[in-house]
């Protein structure tokens, strides 16, 4: 039923205050569950617990990807800093938000991130250095480009964007539409001019500053 699913039907049978999701094509050290439960029981008032990873792109490459505990809302929408491997959280938070969507195949954490920031949660960054080593695959819920798959990523972003609606968030909405705008571009890089014009013409048109 896919990973949404999965991570649902875990949600449904934990008993721990915390949970932590983690994906089977990554690594974290011996001591990075440890470290981030400590730093959650030392301050009962935390809802989140963060960290940066590294990850392994298809290439060889290795690129650092942050965790932000301040401009949460900015910095998720534009850095994805709630990503699946980046945080442990109590768990009747994510309950309490409406888990995962399980109608969104690609960009689920992306969401997911959205509406736990909405909640307003107590979150705190681990300094300790990278615990945890995200591996691209070829074969995964991301693949290898945006273009084949426009719906998976744009289903997201309007999810996203009815989320902040609710939240009488418009800046925010505004950030969604440049996200909307970047994903053209990604479009565009991957050669495909049609689903780029389309995305970009339908972000302009809404937008009376595009600047």
């Amino acid at each position: 039923a896919g990973a949404c699913a999965a991570r649902n039907r875990g949600l449904e049978v934990v008993e721990t205050p915390y949970v932590m999701f983690f994906d089977s094509d990554d690594t974290m050290i011996s001591t990075h569950a440890e470290s981030a439960l400590q730093a959650l029981q030392a301050d009962e008032n935390l809802d989140i617990v963060g960290w940066d990873i590294n990850l392994h792109m298809l290439d060889g490459t290795i690129a650092s990807k942050r965790f932000f505990d301040n401009d949460i809302l900015f910095n998720h929408i534009f850095h994805a800093s709630l990503s699946t491997q980046r945080y442990a959280i109590k768990t009747d938070l994510v309950r309490r938000v409406g888990q995962w969507n399980e109608t969104i195949a690609g960009w689920n954490d992306y969401e997911l991130g959205v509406r736990i920031i909405l909640a307003n949660p107590r979150i705190k960054k681990l300094t300790e250095g990278v615990g945890v080593d995200a591996y691209s695959q070829a074969r995964s819920i991301t693949g290898t480009d945006f273009s084949s798959s426009p719906s998976k990523w744009e289903t997201s972003l309007d999810a996203c964007e009815i989320s902040l609606h609710k939240a009488r968030l418009v800046d925010a909405i505004k950030w969604i539409e440049t996200r909307r705008a970047i994903l053209a571009g990604m479009y565009l890089k991957e050669g495909d001019k049609t689903n780029s014009d389309r995305l970009l013409k339908q972000v302009l048109d809404r937008t009376t500053n595009w600047r």
